[in-house]
């Protein structure tokens, strides 16, 4: 065991040796090529890469991608603004715009915009954003999902999922993945947010000794200032359309003029205070379609 360990004592530990030394003269030339490919189309636009097959492979790893990331974010940001044909033209008609932009070094407020694509047969909904995720851009309509890359003009529309509506696009940052999110929501929704937004007013009006009066109307209709429907006016047009969007067999609506009124007399009145229920006649989805045929004898109803 002694002469052993003597014989140990002449001898050293091979330390390391890095990969790349190891590798033959024609794959460091190879590497090389490669590494510089790979710096080249970092500096190329996106709709310019798709040239062949192995370019095509570099750009999808996730080494390249954190790195075109990286050098994108040192830029100036960039906005993408979507814009949507009116909700009353025919589903052909329909168009949805996509623009970007570049934020200006001055201290201007405008932004240059260029189309960067138009894809036919999609509109915003009523309320509904195109919010970007690392350049793609998706839009909910429906039952229809959409994705879009304006950079390379591709355009990805997804299938219903169990009857539940894809809302809005995420990304996974630990797994490298982009996710279309369908969110659990309370089938009574509308309600609890108006109900727990009174409560948050309610409280902070007494933490603060603020004098509060609330008024609760019904689904308000009436003459609009803005060229689009809002959300009270929609579901006359889903009646008309044969739907009933809240499963109601009645429905309670009370005149915008009625309800700006409202507001004025209790900032005039110092004994106004606590709360204030705004509507009208109850009526159903049949009295509803009436009316309508009554003011419009030519408008053609489909069947609730």
């Amino acid at each position: 065991m002694k002469r052993k360990k003597e014989h140990e004592k002449d001898k050293f530990p091979l330390e390391h040796v890095p990969v790349k030394f190891l590798k033959k003269p024609h794959q460091k030339k190879f590497l090389r090529r490669l590494e510089r490919k790979e710096e080249n189309m970092e500096r190329r636009e996106a709709k310019s890469l798709c040239v062949s097959k192995m370019w095509s492979s570099i750009i999808r790893t996730q080494g390249f991608i954190d790195s075109y990331y990286a050098m994108s974010s040192a830029t100036r940001p960039r906005f993408i603004v979507a814009l949507s044909s009116s909700s009353y033209v025919k589903d052909h008609a329909k168009r949805l715009f996509i623009f970007s932009g570049e934020e200006c070094s001055s201290s201007s407020s405008y932004v240059s915009a260029n189309l960067d694509m138009t894809i036919p047969s999609l509109r915003l909904a009523h309320g509904y954003t195109c919010p970007s995720v690392h350049g793609f851009v998706s839009c909910c309509h429906g039952l229809q999902f959409t994705i879009c890359n304006p950079s390379t003009r591709q355009v990805v529309t997804l299938p219903a999922c169990n009857g539940y509506d894809i809302t809005s696009l995420g990304y996974d940052p630990v797994d490298h993945q982009f996710k279309a999110l369908i969110p659990v929501a309370c089938e009574l929704w509308y309600p609890l947010a108006k109900t727990l937004a009174e409560n948050a007013a309610w409280k902070f009006a007494k933490e603060n000794g603020l004098d509060m009066v609330v008024m609760n109307p019904g689904f308000i209709i009436g003459p609009l200032l803005q060229p689009t429907l809002n959300f009270s006016v929609e579901i006359i047009v889903d009646i008309m359309n044969g739907k009933n969007p809240f499963n109601s067999s009645h429905y309670k609506f009370v005149d915008v003029r009625d309800v700006a009124l409202a507001h004025v007399k209790a900032l005039e009145t110092p004994s106004a205070n606590g709360r204030y229920i705004m509507d009208g006649p109850s009526m159903k989805t049949h009295d509803i379609k009436e009316i309508l045929l009554e003011s419009f004898p030519d408008l053609c109803l489909a069947n609730t």
